[in-house]
């Protein structure tokens, strides 16, 4: 994919899920939080068609079994003994889908009896319903991801390697979008500790771009290496230093406005999952490129 269709298709998805996230904090009967969608809409379509008589409920019954039993299909279509962790897993998601499906349509039916079955406690009971079944469907992918890993070649390794940056960028801009449409719901005061809580992962998505050109330029074993290899250990310095900087900067402003704030949240959080991520992106892209160095090394002395 190119780099500019990608970049065009991260602004069109954070457009998206800022919309999704504002939806769900204007209109809650709607979409009541973001990891109860789209399995919340499904109910709900479900739950109306089931009111239209015999018919309708007999259809919306259909449905619903069809709509749990398709993992279980797909894991019925998987063969070899290397497989069976992600069926296990489809099956697990099967299994999950059919509670989660009548949760969403009788939300009601799985509140604490100690809680009652408010509005609020309604939308947090559909929202754990969405996480619980989006943490099979993770599982699945994770264990398809370690089967590929461990039994790709180098040029699929690669591939492999292009798709998972490409989904981190996909999972990084997401998490903007919804960070800012919180923000907004809170209150414009609140809007800058909140985007820069989100600056972190803005600059990871520069990192990715930089490391998807560093690996094409390992897939085609030029002299462009070292070049994409010294812009990815400035790109991952300058993010590294920029999500250290920026909790600073915002406590900062805040001290001086402080009279004319009307909500005041210091914080000294270090942004981990970000500078984690951009410290093993420059270590790696470091040894690659003493690896190469070693490699070519070795060939003079041949």
């Amino acid at each position: 994919m190119k780099r500019r269709t990608f970049i065009l298709l991260l602004l069109g998805e954070a457009a998206a899920v800022w919309v999704l996230a504002a939806l769900a904090g204007r209109f809650p009967g709607l979409i009541s939080s973001v990891p109860a969608f789209p399995l919340e809409m499904v109910g709900a379509a479900l739950g109306t068609l089931a009111k239209h008589g015999r018919m309708g409920n007999g259809l919306a019954a259909a449905l619903w079994f069809g709509i749990a039993l398709l993992p279980a299909a797909a894991a019925a279509r998987g063969s070899g003994k290397d497989r069976l962790p992600e069926r296990i897993a489809l099956l697990a998601l099967s299994c999950v889908l059919f509670p989660a499906m009548y949760g969403m349509v009788n939300p009601q039916a799985f509140c604490p009896a100690a809680a009652g079955a408010s509005e609020d406690m309604l939308k947090a009971v559909k929202g754990v319903i969405g996480v619980s079944v989006w943490s099979v469907v993770v599982l699945y992918v994770v264990l398809r991801l370690i089967r590929l890993f461990r039994s790709g070649s180098r040029e699929d390794l690669l591939r492999y390697l292009r798709a998972l940056l490409h989904a981190l960028c996909v999972l990084f801009t997401a998490i903007v979008a919804v960070s800012m449409a919180g923000g907004r719901r809170q209150g414009w005061s609140s809007v800058l500790r909140l985007a820069a809580a989100a600056v972190p992962y803005l600059l990871d998505v520069v990192v990715i771009l930089r490391a998807l050109d560093l690996i094409d330029a390992a897939g085609e074993n030029g002299d462009a290496l070292p070049r994409a290899a010294e812009r990815l250990n400035r790109t991952c310095c300058a993010a590294l230093g920029g999500s250290a900087a920026v909790t600073a900067v915002v406590n900062l402003i805040q001290f001086f406005l402080m009279p004319q704030l009307s909500q005041v949240a210091a914080a000294v959080d270090v942004p981990l999952i970000s500078t984690v991520f951009a410290a093993v992106v420059l270590l790696l892209s470091r040894l690659l490129t003493e690896n190469k160095q070693l490699r070519d090394d070795n060939s003079l002395f041949i």
